[in-house]
């Protein structure tokens, strides 16, 4: 990308890898689930109920439960 015999943008890469780190910030954000105060068995049972990732930190889960 800085080569001046390629793509010679200079200083313009950086809109590159702000738009590839936004694009990668968003989809985390989207699919990485929050693990914070979860037990093992919670985690395990929001992985096997299909729970959406925004959806965890308002799922109630009782731990007694058998899925």
């Amino acid at each position: 990308m800085l080569n001046s015999d390629k793509w010679n943008l200079g200083g313009k890469s950086g809109y590159i890898w702000a738009g590839t780190a936004l694009f990668c910030t968003v989809l985390s954000w989207m699919f990485i689930p929050e693990m914070k105060d979860r037990s093992f068995r919670e985690i395990d049972i929001l992985f096997n109920r299909h729970v959406p990732a925004r959806k965890w930190t308002k799922t109630v889960v009782d731990i007694q439960d058998d899925d």
